[in-house]
């Protein structure tokens, strides 16, 4: 199917189209894209947020949820204690975003315990 949606600029200039921008993910791993979108968002609210802010995430069951579970490793590794809100059944979870989910409890964010120095171990490339 093709789609005629476009990603568009503040200003109303398009950017991509919706198949230009599947064409560009295609090149990477999805748990690459996943850890680099969760990074971003986690360096998004640290530089705007104390590591004492209340910090809540819903996480479904695809790669945006997955997107998010990867945002709440990356904060519980930086000293946050963020709340993830499952919106599905983790044994229900896509390949990603069940790697994901494993991620978060590698770091031990639901019980709030420091991380372990092998927090990056098996996370895609140029974890951190």
């Amino acid at each position: 199917m093709t789609s005629t949606a476009q990603l568009l600029a503040p200003s109303g200039t398009p950017l991509f189209s919706v198949n230009q921008v599947r064409a560009i993910e295609s090149a990477h791993k999805q748990i690459d894209l996943m850890r680099r979108a969760g990074k971003a968002a986690a360096e998004f609210l640290i530089r705007r947020t104390r590591s004492d802010a209340r910090v809540v995430l819903f996480a479904g069951p695809g790669n945006n949820g997955g997107d998010a579970l990867a945002c709440a490793a990356e904060l519980a590794v930086a000293g946050y204690a963020p709340v993830v809100v499952l919106l599905g059944d983790p044994e229900k979870f896509g390949a990603d975003a069940a790697r994901a989910w494993r991620r978060v409890d590698e770091v031990h964010l639901a019980a709030g315990a420091t991380p372990s120095s092998q927090e990056g171990e098996g996370w895609g490339e140029g974890a951190c």
